[in-house]
């Protein structure tokens, strides 16, 4: 941790939500106890209370915990309410119409980009959304562009901590 913490319970029960991606929408008590080290006990109840304020759900047919709408709704209002976003949105709304492709607002975390925004050409379809989602810098666009601009300590670490093919068309060295 960077910072030391200050509110150590807050930080075990916001460390459940980190569990959550992709690959686990859905969690049981015992599965997100060895994930994030926590008793069984003290999970059960920190999710307990997640789902009476609406963070995450419960799934009574197989007793499994997916993320709530309450966090949709946060990330909305945070979505909306982003400064930088709104300053730059215009600019890559005009990038998109002049190139007739689509334009992607990504900034670095750790060793991954995290898409802010994505500006569409007009008249365009889109089918999908990746904002909000964190990929590793090596294997997308923009997170190439990122690592060719940052210093070269971030571009190594990137490296040490491996680059395994994401698809078949994935850099791997």
């Amino acid at each position: 941790m960077e910072n030391e913490v200050k509110v150590k319970s807050l930080y075990r029960a916001l460390k459940l939500l980190d569990c959550f991606d992709e690959q686990h929408t859905e969690l049981g008590p015992s599965e997100l106890s060895r994930m994030s080290g926590n008793l069984k006990s003290t999970t059960y109840n920190i999710m307990d209370t997640f789902a009476s304020c609406g963070f995450v759900e419960h799934n009574p047919e197989n007793g499994k915990y997916r993320l709530g709408h309450r966090i949709m709704e946060l990330s909305s209002v945070m979505y909306l309410s982003n400064d930088f976003r709104q300053i730059i949105r215009p600019f890559i709304g005009r990038i998109a119409n002049y190139c007739k492709e689509t334009v992607y607002l990504a900034v670095p975390q750790d060793t991954d980009a995290l898409y802010l925004d994505a500006a569409y050409p007009n008249g365009s379809i889109h089918l999908s959304s990746v904002i909000g989602k964190r990929v590793p810098m090596y294997c997308t666009a923009v997170g190439k562009a990122m690592l060719a601009c940052l210093p070269r300590e971030r571009f190594d670490c990137v490296v040490r901590e491996g680059m395994p093919a994401l698809t078949q068309h994935t850099i791997t060295s």
